[in-house]
């Protein structure tokens, strides 16, 4: 059984029963009282005497206990089975009760004997010998005289204990009927009344009807009125009850209509039992006295019907005794009459008692229907109010608390005030409404409910009945005597709070302060809203701010360039129209970066930035559009000339060093310059500034700036066409691979090859290797002519059929782009799988910009050293190496620039540096490549410095695949031989 059941289960249980020990201990309270209140009516109204019956001697009839009532000697002839008392002869006064067996013919004696006593007394008893006769009988109310002359104490504990229990649960029933007195007072309601009414319509038509078909019934001469009188005065009467009943149930609440309903009820009692005692028992009258029971039940419940029965009774009984004596009726008739009368009554108990408890049952629920539609109707009043007022209270903007307090006081309180608190010692009054006199004490003042230690709570309530007399004082000093303080935001020791007070709270004081709450709530989610929107404004500012700017330099980004760009074009800036607009690109920042690194690059670009900034001046606004690329909008009030000369100004404050960290830098760079003109988007005239910069990049010298020309578009458009000729070329496989040989110094043997990309266009001829690499980038297939190129180099040289010994190793270029691939690793691995290259003959050359190797660079560089081929550093001597750093490098080869070769041709002190150079590289565990020998001078020259490979075009051009396998199968020339070939090379490209 789960928890909840069992918590149903035992409420039900406890109901049941005290529900019913409350109907047992009405039962045995009201039958204590009915049986002492029909022992008075009898004694006072027949003039009887009371004798308890002690023993048992006319059992069954009578029992110890009961209580026979005697009249004293009749002077009417007794019938047969009444009971006498008489004094039997010589029994020397004691008197004697039997009951009478038979009249003898005289009518003056009579023949008795005892109820227990079969046998019929002997001696007849006269008439006037009869000393009493018992006229009623009440039971068992002599029981307690009977156990005291027994000495049966534990009967009358007994007794008494239970008169105490069934008095205590009684008076407790009535105690928690009561404690609702809204209750009491909703049963007065106007259905009641109706069902009231039409009762007494039935009763005053059965009156009616009893005058009309039944009036011998009547005996109405001992008070001296007519028929017609009684039945036009009862009509009367009822009506002006109903009146009465009909005024209350519309105007009249609480005790006044509690009044009002007691009177009802006394004239509608009056009228039926006058009616009822007129009638006697030959009638049903005795039927309408159900009319003021259920009456009563229904204003004063179960309680009332069973107290008012038992007055009515007795009065009725009364009314019945006054009235037969005032005929003169005999007794004997009177008796029998008197018990057909308490046997009706008693039926009327039974009947109307029960139904009067289940109809309290029933009122009862439908009541607690009633009170909880109320309760709905009134949570449904507070919505609709709270609602109504919190219309401007949920109103984003400056009036909230204005709203907020004008709202509190649509609640029904007198004055309301909002306050905030920025620190602990400061308050700000943000909002008041209500009189000025009952303003509520100050912040931090007793009484506030603003004090430090109130603030812990969400809530705090203060009125005259607080513990605190200070604080009861000063709410009372205030003209004030309930205040509510309710928490509506609180952030660190901010407070935002509302208080309430008024002099008297309504009647329904929860249900105001749940208003009061609900409204706090919607005035909190607002807070919590306009806070909310303020934040999102912020960051929503902040946001634009950051999408406009470069997060780098500061500087506009693209996106605020081409805002400003299309501002300045639809004229919308009168201050700031632009003319021209300049893209520049640095020269030599990638090897810096790659140098120094990433985080040194960054503040390159920070300085150059600076630098841009104080170049351009108030004559144009800077922006970075990404990487190294700026564009400067130059303003229309400096004139076209103006560009020339600030693209001056750049050069200029970009010429001198940079120092990043204590290194020194050097970058220059490309402007281009693109007119504004009528007609023209702001694309397109970025599209120009981008076309003159590269045409700049093209140009020799050191400040590059190029302005736009129609001229510059053809260009642009043929390198593009180049671009969509070369991926054509490599997708159908029209690339080729030529071998220039590498030759041993000091046996003229040829050691290896380098294989250089070679593409012939169909209309252009030969193109660059740097300018098909630069087309690779631009068509994103860096990738695949990577692994093109390695598998081709491979490949051919494993066609050559070299013996198994040979030592012959093939070079292969990669450029810095390409050693960014992350499948540069795999590529060669591939490559090497298939054409069964021995990875010992396989040698990849690096540019410099090995020594500022990034993550995934520097894995691949492992990567190809873990295949087992080996690196070559190309073009050493243009200054980016340091030959302490290349004792870190993993390197194999150590291949010099050209123009050592060059220069030592010339100068005996660039001879000097060509020997140093060699020989610290020998130092240094390197084998030296020597490269650009084109005469016999500078083959003499290098070979003195012992440099142990030589390549050049004095010595073989590069050539086919086919070429080069001829040349390694066929005999090697003598070093004269070598030499005498170089002379007649000579000068040649």
């Amino acid at each position: 059984m789960t928890s909840a059941a069992g918590r149903w289960l035992r409420t039900n249980v406890r109901t049941a029963v005290w529900e019913i020990l409350t109907l047992v201990s009405w039962a045995v309270l009201y039958l204590v009282a009915l049986l002492g209140a029909m022992a008075a009516v009898i004694a006072i109204a027949g003039n009887w005497d009371p004798v308890v019956v002690t023993s048992g001697s006319m059992s069954p009839t009578l029992r110890a206990g009961d209580v026979i009532f005697i009249e004293e000697r009749p002077d009417e002839l007794l019938g047969q089975r009444s009971v006498i008392t008489f004094e039997r002869d010589g029994a020397d006064g004691d008197l004697v009760t039997h009951r009478i067996f038979e009249v003898l013919s005289d009518h003056q004696s009579y023949v008795t004997k005892g109820d227990a006593n079969p046998t019929v007394d002997s001696d007849p008893v006269r008439h006037d010998d009869v000393v009493g006769v018992g006229r009623m009988v009440v039971p068992f109310l002599g029981l307690p005289v009977v156990w005291s002359a027994q000495g049966n104490i534990g009967a009358l504990v007994a007794l008494a204990v239970l008169l105490f229990a069934a008095l205590a649960t009684s008076v407790a029933s009535v105690i928690r009927t009561r404690t609702d007195h809204s209750a009491d007072d909703s049963r007065f309601s106007s259905g009641d009344q109706r069902g009231i009414s039409r009762v007494r319509l039935v009763v005053a038509l059965m009156i009616g009807m009893q005058f009309f078909v039944q009036d011998s019934d009547f005996d109405l001469d001992i008070i001296g009125i007519t028929r017609v009188h009684a039945l036009v005065g009862s009509l009367v009467f009822l009506g002006a009850i109903s009146l009465l009943a009909n005024y209350r149930s519309r105007t009249a609440v609480g005790a006044v209509a509690r009044r009002l309903a007691t009177a009802e009820l006394a004239g509608d009692t009056l009228v039926v039992v006058f009616f009822v005692a007129a009638t006697g028992i030959s009638g049903i009258g005795w039927v309408l006295m159900a009319l003021p029971i259920i009456e009563a039940a229904i204003h004063f419940r179960l309680t009332g019907a069973f107290v008012h029965w038992m007055l009515m009774c007795g009065l009725t009984i009364g009314v019945f005794f006054w009235i037969q004596s005032s005929l003169g009726t005999p007794s004997s008739v009177v008796i029998e009459e008197l018990g057909q009368l308490t046997d009706q009554l008693g039926v009327l108990l039974m009947v109307v008692i029960p139904g009067s408890y289940l109809a309290e049952q029933l009122l009862g629920d439908v009541l607690t229907q009633r009170r909880e539609t109320e309760k709905a109707k009134a949570r449904s009043r507070i919505m609709e109010q709270v609602t109504e007022a919190g219309h401007g209270v949920t109103r984003l903007g400056g009036q909230l608390f204005d709203a907020l307090a004008d709202s509190s006081l649509d609640l029904g309180f007198d004055v309301a005030d909002a306050w905030i608190r920025t620190t602990a010692d400061h308050w700000q009054l943000l909002a008041s409404a209500g009189p000025a006199n009952l303003q509520p004490p100050p912040p931090d003042a007793p009484g506030s409910a603003l004090q430090p230690a109130d603030l812990e709570l969400a809530e705090v309530f203060i009125d005259g009945d607080d513990p605190d007399p200070e604080q009861s004082g000063a709410l009372a000093d205030s003209g004030t005597q309930t205040l509510v303080r309710i928490t509506l935001s609180s952030v660190e020791d901010a407070y935002i709070v509302l208080r309430v007070a008024t002099q008297r709270l309504s009647d329904d004081a929860a249900s105001q302060i749940m208003a009061l709450r609900m409204l706090c709530g919607q005035a909190a989610v607002a807070l919590q809203n306009e806070q909310l929107l303020a934040e999102l404004r912020e960051t929503h500012a902040e946001l634009q701010h950051q999408a406009m700017r470069d997060a780098l330099t500061g500087l506009a980004n693209r996106a605020q360039f081409v805002e400003w760009l299309g501002t300045s074009l639809a004229g919308e800036s009168a201050g700031h129209r632009a003319h021209t607009v300049m893209f520049l690109d640095l020269n030599g920042f990638k090897a810096v970066n790659d140098r120094l690194g990433h985080l040194a690059g960054d503040d390159l670009l920070r300085e150059v930035g600076g630098r841009l900034v104080a170049a351009v001046g108030n004559r144009g606004r800077v922006a970075r559009l990404g990487g190294d690329e700026f564009t400067v909008l130059v303003d229309d009030s400096t004139g076209r000339h103006a560009a020339a000369e600030i693209a001056d100004a750049i050069h200029l404050a970009l010429a001198a060093p940079f120092d990043i960290n204590g290194d020194q830098a050097a970058v220059g760079a490309a402007i281009g310059i693109a007119f504004i003109e009528p007609g023209l988007g702001a694309s397109e005239i970025l599209r120009r500034a981008d076309t003159a910069m590269y045409s700049a990049k093209q140009s020799p010298g050191t400040w590059r700036t190029a302005t736009y020309s129609a001229g510059l578009d053809v260009n642009a458009r043929r390198r593009e066409q180049l671009a969509v000729d070369f991926r054509t070329s490599l997708a159908q496989d029209q690339l080729t691979l030529a071998y220039q040989p590498i030759l041993e110094t000091a046996t003229g043997r040829v050691a290896g090859a380098e294989a250089l990309l070679r593409w012939s266009h169909w209309e252009l001829g030969p193109v660059a290797a740097p300018l098909i690499v630069e087309l690779a980038e631009m068509t994103g297939s860096v990738d695949e002519l990577n692994a093109w190129v390695f598998a081709t180099a491979l490949s051919d040289v494993a066609a050559c059929q070299l013996p198994t010994d040979s030592d012959f190793f093939v070079a292969v270029n990669v450029s810095p782009r390409e050693l960014e691939l992350p499948s540069l690793v795999a590529n060669m691995r591939t490559a090497i799988e298939r054409s069964g290259m021995p990875p010992s003959n396989v040698v990849v050359e690096l540019s410099e910009r090995i020594v500022a190797l990034g993550h995934g660079e520097s894995a691949n560089v492992t990567g190809l050293t873990d295949l087992g081929l080996s690196l070559a550093l190309d073009d050493f001597g243009e200054g980016q190496t340091s030959l302490g750093h290349l004792r870190t490098l993993p390197i194999r080869f150590l291949k010099l620039d050209r123009l050592f070769v060059e220069q030592a041709d010339q100068s005996p002190a660039d001879r000097t540096v060509l020997d140093s150079v060699v020989n610290l590289a020998h130092d240094l565990g390197f084998a030296v490549i020597a490269e650009g020998i084109e005469t016999a001078s500078q083959h003499e020259i290098v070979a003195g410095a012992g440099a142990d490979l030589l390549q050049g075009y004095g010595l073989h051009r590069p050539m086919t695949i086919w070429d080069l396998s001829r040349l390694l199968t066929g005999p090697v020339p003598p070093a004269a031989l070598l030499a005498r070939t170089a002379q007649s090379v000579e000068g040649v490209g």
